[in-house]
């Protein structure tokens, strides 16, 4: 496994063209076995073997993309890396989610991204739901959690822009189109969860939310209604027997609370509940003038 991972490591480094001849055969040797796995317990061996199925999904995922059709032995590999992946970020019902190294997420995303374009619609369908499943589940502190949002905005604004974009994958008529409108809805209580303890996560999100109200046909009159409800406990809300609660919007930098303000001037007829929770905040926010002429332009 170690000489396969040296003979990868080498390949990868030295940016081997996807359409090498050796690439097929290549993995194939290392697919053999694939995926590794572990029984004894230790903890560092079972790092070491993830890291090594990882690198398989890249070579996979380098050879596929190299390729016009797979053949049917390519086809094999390629089900079972799939497989791999989608049992890594998204497990069935009864099994615990797995919290991937930051390494480990950063390699694999790339992988993922390739094989979602090549695949069919049915596993890039997958593919993309199982990350957004495991946006989920990755803890609030850790680095990843940003990483995971700005690869499913990318998605997002992808496959939803107002302008096609070449080289999305092919989605239309797919069941994430549900998931992603859930996902970016939720976003705004990922945001009063993050507070100010994961400034990158909170900057992805709220850079997601202004791209999807900006750029994006993901939301319906609905949904926009929805976000403009969610969006206003960023700032205060009223709660029986406390009084007004103010939001994070408070708590963090200037550049974040632009954009914030920015993704409430997106909002197509904004409604006096979100208007007073976003005044309410600037009365106590103690914001630039930038800010100020920003909230006061929203109303």
């Amino acid at each position: 496994m170690l000489i396969l991972q040296v003979l990868w490591r080498s390949a990868y480094t030295d940016a081997i063209s996807p359409q090498d001849p050796y690439l097929p055969a290549f993995l194939h040797q290392c697919a053999v076995l694939f995926p590794f796995t572990s029984n004894d317990g230790d903890a560092a061996a079972e790092d070491a073997i993830l890291a090594l199925n990882v690198r398989v999904c890249e070579l996979a995922a380098l050879v596929r993309q190299g390729m016009a059709e797979p053949d049917v032995e390519l086809a094999r590999v390629l089900r079972r890396v799939i497989r791999f992946v989608l049992q890594t970020l998204d497990p069935k019902p009864g099994r615990v989610a797995r919290t991937l190294r930051h390494e480990h997420f950063v390699e694999l995303l790339p992988a993922i991204w390739r094989l979602a374009r090549c695949a069919d619609r049915k596993d890039a369908d997958r593919l993309l739901t199982a990350v957004m499943r495991y946006s989920s589940v990755c803890p609030l502190s850790s680095p990843s959690k940003a990483l995971c949002i700005r690869f499913l905005a990318r998605i997002v604004d992808a496959q939803w822009a107002r302008q096609p974009v070449h080289g999305a994958p092919d989605l239309a008529g797919s069941q994430l189109s549900e998931l992603a409108t859930a996902w970016v809805l939720g976003l705004p209580k990922l945001l009063w969860q993050l507070r100010d303890r994961n400034i990158n996560a909170s900057a992805a999100a709220a850079d997601t939310l202004r791209m999807v109200c900006q750029r994006t046909r993901l939301l319906d009159e609905t949904s926009a209604d929805t976000l403009q409800t969610s969006l206003s406990t960023l700032f205060c809300v009223s709660v029986p027997g406390k009084g007004p609660v103010h939001g994070p919007f408070c708590l963090y930098p200037p550049a974040l609370q632009q954009t914030v303000l920015e993704i409430v001037a997106c909002c197509p007829a904004r409604s006096p509940r979100l208007a007073q929770a976003v005044r309410a905040a600037i009365a106590t926010a103690a914001p630039t003038r930038g800010i100020q002429v920003l909230a006061a332009e929203i109303g």
